[in-house]
C-alpha cells in the first residue's frame, strides 16, 4: 500500500544511512550552504522510508497501524512537525522578497558568510523589534557595493534599508536572507541626523563661536583628545616627542573612547581640559584626533554634545579625525579642521618653525640695522671729531686773537685812564694849593671862622648874636652878627 503525503517529512537518516536513504527518495534540506536535514519529499511514495520517519510523526501518519493496547490520551505534535507547520505559513505569506528598515546592532565578518542582528527603535529609542539576519557568501557582493558607494562598511549602528527574504528553520528559527541593500537610504539619514545638529546647534547660537575665533598665533602648549590606542595618535606624538625634547612645545594627552560610548568619554575629555584652563594651566589649542578606521566610524562622531563642547570651547580646537575626502560636523565647528593627525602635527610643526624663521629673520634685521646704524653713527662722530677739532683750533687761534686785542685795548684803556687819574689828581693838587686859605687871604681875600675855629661857607649857618672871627691878610677880628 503506498503512503504519499503532500508536504515534506522529516527524516531521521544516520551517516551510515545517508546514500541508502536517498537512493530510496529522501532529500536534503539547507540553508545557504548549510546542510539542515534530510526529508520525505511531498506527493511522493514514502513507503520506504518509514523506517526513518519518527515514532511519534509514524503514529500520526499512519494511525491505524497503532496498537489498541497503547493508552488513549492527547497524541499531540512534535515541535518539529509544529515548526515545519510554522515554516510553510511563513513561506506562504512571503512568497517574495521585502524590502525592510533597521539599524545594526551586531554584526560578524564574513567566514564565509555574515550574520547580523537587526532592530528596530521607538521614538524614545527603546528597541521595538528584534530579528536575526545573514548575507551569505555568495551575496557578498551586496556588502562590498555597499562599502563602495556610501564609502562606509555594515557595522553596528549603521541604519539600513535592505531587502530581505523571510526564512523559517525548525532548527533556527525566523531569519532574514539579505539579498539587496538600498545605500541612499543609509546616506540620507546621516545627512538628515547632520541637519538636525546644525540646527541645534544654530538655535543655542553657539554653532560658529569657535570657527570664528583667530588662528592660534603660536603653539607653546597644547592639549590632545584622543583614542589611547589610536594609529593617529602614535603617528601625532612621533612628531610632537620632537618638539617637546627642545622645549618648542607642550602636549598633554587626554584619552577618550572614539568608539561604544563616545559621546560622554569625549564631552568628559573636554570638561577635564577646560578645568585645567580654569585652573590656570594656558594652553593654545585643543586637538581632536582619531586617526584609522572606516567612514562608518568618523560618522559615528556625528554626536550633538561633542559638536557644543567644541562650539563653547575658551580656545580653539583643532580635529584631525578623518581622511581626505571625508568630514563631520565636528570639523565644521571648530576652529582649524585638518584630514588626518598628521596634518595636524605638521601645521603645528610648520607654524613653530614659521615664527621661528620670522623670529631669526626679525634678529638678523635687526643686528644688521643696528650695525648700520652704529657704522653711520661712528661715520658721524668721526666727522663730527674732525670739525670739533678743525672748529677748536679756529676757536683757540680766534679766542687767542680776542684775548690780546682785549689786553691792548685793557692795558691801552689802562693807561689812558691812568693819565687821567694823573691829571684829575694835579688838578686837584692845583684846587688843593689855589684854596689854601693863606693864599686865599694873601689875595685880599677873606674868610669867617667859629669860635671853635671852623670856616663858616654860609652865612645862614651863624644865627644872629653869634659872635665869629673874620680872618684877612693883614690879621683877624672879632665880630657878632645882628
Amino acid at each position: 500500500m503506498s503512503a504519499i503525503f503532500d508536504f515534506d517529512i522529516p527524516l531521521n537518516i544516520s551517516a551510515s544511512d545517508k546514500d541508502l536513504a536517498i537512493s530510496m527518495g529522501a532529500a536534503a534540506a539547507y540553508q545557504g550552504d548549510s546542510f539542515l536535514y534530510f526529508y520525505a519529499p511531498a506527493n511522493k511514495d514514502i513507503t520506504s522510508l518509514k523506517k526513518w520517519i519518527d515514532k511519534e510523526m509514524l503514529d500520526l501518519l499512519f494511525p491505524a497501524e497503532k496498537k489498541p493496547s497503547e493508552p488513549a490520551g492527547p497524541v499531540g505534535v512534535t515541535l518539529e512537525k509544529l515548526l515545519f507547520d510554522v515554516k510553510n505559513v511563513i513561506k506562504n505569506a512571503f512568497p517574495q522578497t521585502v524590502w525592510i528598515r533597521a539599524e545594526i546592532v551586531n554584526i560578524s565578518p564574513f567566514k564565509p558568510h555574515s550574520y547580523l542582528e537587526l532592530s528596530d527603535y521607538d521614538g524614545s529609542g527603546r528597541d521595538t523589534a528584534k530579528a536575526r539576519a545573514m548575507i551569505w557568501s555568495r551575496d557578498a557582493g551586496v556588502a562590498r557595493q555597499f562599502e563602495r558607494k556610501t564609502g562606509i562598511s555594515l557595522k553596528a549602528g549603521v541604519k539600513i534599508l535592505c531587502q530581505v527574504r523571510v526564512e523559517f528553520s525548525e532548527k533556527y528559527g525566523l531569519s532574514l536572507h539579505i539579498v539587496n541593500i538600498d545605500e541612499r537610504f543609509t546616506l540620507g539619514d546621516m545627512e538628515a541626523r547632520l541637519i538636525g545638529i546644525r540646527e541645534s546647534l544654530r538655535k543655542e547660537g553657539i554653532y560658529d563661536l569657535n570657527s570664528s575665533k583667530q588662528y592660534p598665533p603660536e603653539y607653546t602648549s597644547v592639549a590632545v583628545i584622543s583614542p589611547y590606542d589610536a594609529a593617529g595618535l602614535g603617528d601625532f606624538m612621533s612628531h610632537a616627542d620632537i618638539l617637546s625634547s627642545f622645549k618648542l612645545c607642550k602636549f598633554d594627552v587626554f584619552h577618550a573612547k572614539f568608539q561604544g560610548d563616545k559621546g560622554t568619554s569625549i564631552v568628559d575629555a573636554f570638561d577635564l581640559v577646560n578645568k585645567k584652563i580654569k585652573s590656570g594651566v594656558e594652553y593654545d589649542a585643543i586637538v581632536l584626533i582619531r586617526g584609522g578606521g572606516d567612514k562608518s566610524g568618523i560618522y559615528e562622531l556625528n554626536e550633538l554634545c561633542i559638536a557644543s563642547k567644541i562650539c563653547i570651547s575658551p580656545i580653539p580646537v583643532i580635529t584631525g579625525i578623518g581622511h581626505e575626502r571625508d568630514s563631520t560636523i565636528l570639523d565644521e565647528v571648530c576652529c582649524v579642521s585638518c584630514a588626518t593627525p598628521s596634518m595636524v602635527i605638521n601645521l603645528i610643526s610648520s607654524k613653530i618653525t614659521n615664527n621661528a624663521m620670522t623670529a631669526r629673520a626679525d634678529m638678523e634685521k635687526i643686528n644688521s640695522l643696528s650695525m648700520e646704524k652704529l657704522s653711520r653713527a661712528r661715520v658721524l662722530c668721526e666727522n663730527l671729531e674732525g670739525k670739533l677739532k678743525s672748529e677748536s683750533s679756529k676757536s683757540i687761534i680766534l679766542s687767542r686773537k680776542l684775548i690780546e686785542l682785549q689786553c691792548q685795548q685793557v692795558i691801552s684803556s689802562a693807561k689812558s685812564r691812568v693819565a687821567e687819574a694823573k691829571e684829575q689828581v694835579n688838578s686837584l693838587i692845583m684846587r688843593a694849593i689855589t684854596s689854601d686859605p693863606s693864599r686865599v687871604v694873601s689875595k685880599g681875600y677873606a674868610y669867617i671862622l667859629t669860635d671853635d675855629g671852623k670856616v663858616v661857607g654860609d652865612g645862614n649857618n651863624i644865627n644872629p648874636g653869634d659872635s665869629f672871627s673874620i680872618q684877612m691878610r693883614d690879621g683877624r677880628f672879632k665880630a657878632v652878627k645882628v
